[in-house]
């Protein structure tokens, strides 16, 4: 079962989008994380479970919506890809490389 707001704390992937498999997932938070938060994914070479810790970012406070008139709409690009640098950095950054 999906929702759109994770609250549970047995389970903090739950309701989470996976985005790449046991590495990259979106969740809309309605608070922040715990830092000591782990979830349990397959290892794909043993085929067991695992815990992993979390590895939580958001940009709400980095980027800066400017409204065009009254209109509520998405980031422009220039924010797009700052989010993707971001991104990238953070899922080759080998200090994160076992963090889901």
């Amino acid at each position: 079962m999906l929702s759109f707001f994770s609250t549970a704390m047995d389970d903090p992937l739950s309701g989470a989008v996976e985005v790449v498999k046991d590495r990259l997932y979106y969740a809309p938070l309605q608070s922040v994380p715990s830092r000591n938060a782990t979830a349990t994914v397959t290892n794909t070479s043993t085929g067991q479970p695992e815990s992993r810790p979390i590895h939580y970012f958001s940009i709400d406070s980095e980027f800066e919506y400017y409204n065009f008139y009254l209109d509520f709409g998405p980031f422009n690009l220039g924010h797009l890809y700052q989010f993707c640098r971001k991104l990238n950095e953070k899922l080759d950054d080998s200090r994160l490389s076992n963090h889901v």
